[in-house]
Formats: C-alpha cells, sequence, structure tokens
C-alpha cells in the first residue's frame, strides 16, 4: 500500500487537437476565467483551480499567484455570486436566497433588486451549465414573480 494522499478532486487539462482544429487555435482565458467563478460561485465551497500553461495567451488575472494558479472558491454560493453581480450598484436589499429539494429535484434561487436598474440581469443554470436562451423553468419564475 501506498502513503495517503492529501489531495483529491479532478484535474483536467485540455489542448486543442490539431486533427481538427487548424494551427494556431487558441482559447480566451477570460472565457474560461468567467465560467470557473461561476461554477465555483454555483457549487458553494468548490475550490477550482485555474492556469494558463504552454504558451497560450493570457492578459494575467490580479488573483493570480506567483506560479500562476488562480483560485476560484465562494463559501457564500448564491447569495454571494448575486453581490458579485451587483457590485457597483445600489442594493435596495440583502440577496434573498432560497434552496429547497422536491421528490429528489433540487432548486436553488437568489434575487436582488436594485435602485436605478432599467434592465434586469436574469441567469439560469441546470446542473451547473448556464441556459442561454433561458427554458421553461425560467420562464415560470418570471410569470410567478409578476403574476398580480
Amino acid at each position: 500500500q501506498g502513503a495517503q494522499s492529501m489531495q483529491h478532486g479532478t484535474e483536467v487539462r485540455f489542448r486543442f487537437d490539431p486533427a481538427i482544429f487548424s494551427s494556431g487555435a487558441e482559447f480566451d482565458p477570460e472565457t474560461v476565467r468567467g465560467r470557473l467563478r461561476e461554477t465555483a460561485f454555483i457549487n458553494a465551497g468548490a475550490a477550482i483551480h485555474f492556469r494558463v500553461g504552454g504558451g497560450g495567451r493570457d492578459a494575467k488575472s490580479k488573483e493570480a499567484n506567483e506560479r500562476g494558479w488562480e483560485t476560484f472558491v465562494y463559501e457564500g454560493g448564491l447569495g454571494e455570486y448575486i453581490s458579485y453581480i451587483t457590485r457597483g450598484k445600489q442594493a435596495v436589499h440583502a440577496p434573498i436566497v432560497v434552496s429547497d429539494t422536491v421528490d429528489n429535484v433540487e432548486i436553488a434561487l437568489a434575487l436582488q433588486w436594485c435602485e436605478r436598474s432599467y434592465s434586469d440581469t436574469m441567469l439560469s443554470f441546470v446542473n451547473s451549465v448556464k441556459t442561454v436562451d433561458g427554458g421553461t423553468h425560467l420562464d415560470g419564475f418570471k410569470a410567478g414573480l409578476t403574476r398580480t
């Protein structure tokens, strides 16, 4: 038996397949950072580490440590995500966060109104994946929220 390791989790490394992508294909580190940040907010307490390697272009973020690793971890979950999204705005109240599980289906939502905000920002996720076109879950929420 080997020595026990304190390390756990999943490590993912990815590169473009030259058989599929033309040479010079690059990913945008800011896009990846944004997605990892969202995932860390949605999965409260999960630590996600990111580093751009192999000469990829990167406008290195100020969160990166001396070895280039960035860590995204948010204990506050959706409530903290709402505060992140509305930073710089005048919030009317603290984030409202609701979660429940019924028949093995888990739902969590957070909302906050801000002063002088003339448009809404509604984001939805299913199984930690952003549903950019919304969906019946978001339509139902909006209908229930605006019903008089």
